[in-house]
């Protein structure tokens, strides 16, 4: 998002907002991604919540369980922040 306050100028000066959409898509895909990675590999672990032994594989699926669940809410931010691209001018202070 801080690319996005980069580009604010630029989007005022010729009046268009694309670079600020493909730049919050993009990040929404990355957020995507990083899910859907952090998804594959506690599949792989096992599918189930982390219990409260000690061992490795335990501590990795608590770490995949919190990147899909961060991310969830990444997503959600993110869109937020794209959502007011589409309501407010980039030229507004």
């Amino acid at each position: 998002m801080q690319i996005n306050f980069v580009l604010v100028r630029q989007a005022c000066s010729v009046h268009r907002n694309v670079a600020l959409y493909v730049v919050t898509i993009v990040a929404l895909a990355l957020i995507v991604g990083i899910a859907l990675l952090a998804f594959i590999n506690w599949r792989r672990a096992g599918a189930e919540w982390p219990g409260e032994s000690a061992d490795v594989m335990t501590r990795n699926r608590f770490i995949w369980m919190l990147s899909i669940l961060g991310s969830g809410m990444f997503f959600l931010v993110t869109l937020a922040q794209g959502i007011a691209q589409v309501y407010y001018d980039p030229c507004q202070l």
